[in-house]
C-alpha cells in the first residue's frame, strides 16, 4: 500500500506543471522589483510564486513593458495590440484631418535592420545601438545614406524622432513605383525645412518642385519629434511645434517604401511607427 501511494505521488508530481524559472518583475510606476516564478494569469492578475514565501498576485497593467513583452511571449498577453493602443493615444491627438488605422510597422531599434523585416540599407553606414538608428554617408559612395522600409501603402502617417550629429540634412522620404517621390527635409546648415516633390518618374514631365519651405533653426544633438502625414494630395508635417503643409496630385500616389535619408556625417532616429491612415469621417 505504501509503495502504491509513493507511486501515485510520483506520477502526480511528474504530471504537475512545473513553475517557470524565476525572473525579476518590475512595477512600472515605482520601479520596485521582486524575483518570482510565473504560475499563470487570470482576470488580469499575474500569479507569481516567490521562493520561500509562497504565491502573490499583481495587476498585469502595473507591470513594466519588459514584463508585458515576456507575458506576450508566454501567450498570456497581446503586446502588439497593447503597444499600438499606447502609441495611438500619443499620436492621434496631434493629427489634423487624419485618423490612424492599422499599425503597419514599429521599430524601437533594439537590433540591426533586417531584410526579413522589409528593411534595405545598402547605401551609407547604418548601425543600431541603445534604441537609436544611426546613419551617415560613406564619402567614397558619393551618395546620401538611405535606409528604407519596403511596403505598399497610400494614405499613411509616419512618426519618428530625429537628431543631428554632424549631418547637413535629414529627409523623411517616400518612393513611388517609378522612383523617388518626396516627403519632408530638414536642412540644418541652411536653417530651413522644405517639402520636396521629387522627379519620381525621372522625366521632364515631373520636374522636382518644392511644395513648401520655411526658415527653421535646428540644433545639433537635440531630439526632434517628427510626424509626416500623407492623406490624399496633401502632406502635413508636424515638426518642433510647427505644422507645415504642401499639396500636389503626386502626394496621393501609392507609395512603395518609406526611408530615412542622411546627408553628411551623422544623424540618428528613434521610436519609429508607421500607420495606415484615412481622413476623419
Amino acid at each position: 500500500m505504501n509503495k502504491l501511494i509513493i507511486l501515485i505521488s510520483s506520477i502526480l508530481l511528474l504530471c504537475s506543471p512545473a513553475l517557470a524559472e524565476p525572473r525579476t518583475w518590475t512595477e512600472k510606476e515605482s520601479g520596485r522589483t521582486i524575483t518570482a516564478s510565473l504560475e499563470g494569469v487570470e482576470d488580469g492578475k499575474v500569479q507569481l510564486v516567490i521562493q520561500g514565501r509562497g504565491a502573490v498576485e499583481v495587476d498585469m497593467v502595473g507591470l513594466s513593458d519588459a514584463d508585458l513583452v515576456f507575458l506576450s511571449e508566454q501567450g498570456y498577453f497581446d503586446w502588439k495590440q497593447h503597444r499600438a493602443e499606447q502609441l495611438r493615444g500619443q499620436i492621434q491627438p496631434k493629427l489634423q484631418g487624419a485618423v490612424l488605422g492599422e499599425l503597419l510597422h514599429e521599430n524601437q531599434f533594439t537590433e540591426m535592420l533586417s531584410g526579413e523585416d522589409g528593411w534595405v540599407h545598402g547605401v551609407g553606414d547604418w548601425s543600431v545601438a541603445e534604441g537609436e538608428l544611426k546613419g551617415q554617408e560613406i564619402p567614397s559612395e558619393n551618395h546620401v545614406a538611405a535606409g528604407k522600409w519596403n511596403s505598399a501603402f497610400t494614405n499613411v502617417v509616419v512618426a519618428a524622432e530625429c537628431k543631428f550629429s554632424g549631418a547637413t540634412s535629414i529627409s523623411y522620404r517616400f518612393d513611388a513605383q517609378e522612383g523617388h517621390l518626396g516627403g519632408f527635409s530638414i536642412e540644418r546648415e541652411k536653417g530651413r525645412v522644405i517639402i520636396p516633390r521629387q522627379n519620381y518618374t525621372r522625366s521632364d514631365a515631373t520636374p522636382p518642385t518644392w511644395l513648401g519651405s520655411a526658415e527653421h533653426e535646428v540644433e545639433e544633438e537635440k531630439w526632434y519629434p517628427v510626424i509626416l502625414q500623407s492623406i490624399g494630395e496633401t502632406w502635413t508635417i508636424y515638426f518642433d511645434g510647427t505644422v507645415y503643409q504642401g499639396s500636389d496630385p503626386a502626394c496621393a500616389l501609392k507609395k512603395t517604401n518609406f526611408g530615412f535619408i542622411v546627408a553628411g556625417e551623422s544623424a540618428s532616429f528613434r521610436n519609429l511607427s508607421i500607420w495606415e491612415a484615412d481622413v476623419v469621417p
